[in-house]
């Protein structure tokens, strides 16, 4: 293994979509922009990137300048067939993983490939998936190249369809995401998840974190007077304080707190602008 290991970020772009009423996912635009763009560019900063198509002809509907790399079984696989041949590709051209992603997930978190890294260094079999809200995202996983030959022998001799029975042979870390105020995996399989996905996108944010008391409450008081009723707003704090602060300027301002979390030393607010 290299001194600085490379990954190589896959989309897997190849989906049937049977649920979107013939629309092709990655086409679907969300808040004017489609879904294969938002993955692409969160998937730019987490390693070098490529697509996995079953039909090259893809590939020039999608417009995009990067590799394709197919499936490496014919015939609609399934996804641990466009991770075997993302696998494939990555030994060839001398990386040490590849990260699977989803071509509908809009959300990624930027510190995806770290924090899965991380995690896979600490387990026997170097392979590591996401998780948020108490559940797991085997197809958001980081894959060790020495992998692929397992891989290979699941799918031709025995079958193998489903991501996650695979990964179960192995241990496999999950790394958790919290998944409010907005899930960083939600994922658009139907038209009314890309309605949804348009709604988590009109969320704002507000970064506090670093500040110390009382700077979080009087930024969020500030903010929360230039929203609109009905506006909703993220507050990410890091000072413990915080956690009676926010809760405690909303009694006084009226407005909603819709969900609180903590993770990672980090407070996430949901807030809801009330009518005044």
């Amino acid at each position: 293994m290299h001194a600085n290991p490379r990954t190589l970020a896959v989309i897997l772009a190849g989906g049937l979509a049977r649920r979107m009423e013939g629309a092709r996912k990655p086409l679907l635009k969300l808040g004017g922009r489609r879904l294969i763009d938002l993955v692409v560019e969160s998937a730019v900063g987490q390693g070098e990137v490529a697509l996995n198509l079953h039909d090259s002809g893809d590939a020039a509907q999608l417009d995009l300048d990067l590799p394709v790399i197919a499936d490496a079984i014919p015939g609609h696989a399934g996804p641990l067939a466009g991770i075997l041949g993302a696998l494939d590709h990555a030994a060839r051209e001398n990386y040490d993983s590849v990260l699977s992603l989803p071509c509908d997930c809009p959300f990624l978190p930027d510190d995806l490939a770290p924090r899965l890294a991380e995690a896979a260094r600490n387990t026997r079999d170097g392979l590591a998936c996401a998780g948020s809200g108490g559940r797991v995202h085997p197809v958001i996983a980081l894959w060790p190249v020495g992998l692929r030959q397992d891989l290979r022998r699941a799918l031709i001799d025995e079958g193998a369809r489903a991501i996650g029975p695979f990964q179960r042979r192995y241990d496999c870390a999950t790394v958790e995401w919290p998944a409010q105020p907005r899930d960083p995996f939600f994922n658009v399989n139907t038209p009314a998840d890309l309605a949804e996905a348009e709604a988590l996108l009109a969320v704002k944010t507000l970064d506090l974190r670093g500040l110390k008391c009382p700077m979080p409450v009087l930024k969020t008081k500030k903010f929360l007077a230039t929203m609109a009723p009905g506006e909703k707003v993220e507050v990410l704090c890091t000072d413990p304080m915080s956690l009676v602060d926010v809760p405690h300027l909303l009694r006084q301002t009226g407005d909603v707190l819709e969900a609180q979390s903590r993770a990672d030393g980090v407070a996430v607010f949901v807030i809801r602008r009330e009518a005044r």
